[in-house]
């Protein structure tokens, strides 16, 4: 079964931004600050287990570990920690059926807009796209007052498609 629709089939194109800015529901600022907390017992939590790591990878590889144990250049991207996805789940996807919940954060910890994003930024994000799942019919009403267009594209298509039905 294939999912490729037929460029003919395609009528009109509606498109709305996404964040709809409108949409997007109220900030509690006391928020980031207890993500801050979260993420910072977090970050303790695995850098203690990294020295763990370090040292047995230091006792294994004895004289050869300076060597072979090269720091990254690159500098590491914001990660939240899942105590704060667990605040920003319960303030805003409130209704939300678990699955569906995990799949949303998980797909946002991945989103990374810059290499200095942060708790803040991750925050807005995740706040500005919740109403995805929490207000369908908003989105939904936010999708129908948005300009219907046929793209060009699809003019051509649909002409190549007359008159391959005229030859015929």
């Amino acid at each position: 079964m294939s999912l490729v629709i037929d460029p003919a089939a395609i009528a009109s194109i509606q498109t709305v931004e996404l964040p709809i800015p409108t949409l997007t529901p109220s900030s509690d600022p006391t928020h980031v600050q207890i993500m801050c907390g979260y993420d910072r017992a977090e970050n303790e939590v695995q850098a203690a287990a990294a020295i763990d790591i370090d040292d047995a990878f230091r006792q294994l590889l004895g004289e050869h570990y300076d060597t072979l144990a090269r720091p990254t250049s690159k500098p590491a991207k914001y990660q939240p920690s899942p105590d704060s996805i667990a605040l920003l789940e319960q303030a805003f996807l409130a209704g939300v059926g678990q699955p569906v919940r995990d799949d949303f954060s998980h797909a946002l910890q991945r989103w990374h807009p810059t290499e200095d994003s942060d708790a803040e930024a991750f925050y807005k994000h995740f706040r500005a796209l919740s109403v995805l799942l929490t207000q369908p019919e908003s989105v939904a009403e936010a999708m129908r007052v948005q300009p219907v267009r046929a793209g060009e594209s699809i003019k051509v298509v649909r002409d190549r498609q007359s008159m391959r039905d005229s030859r015929a």
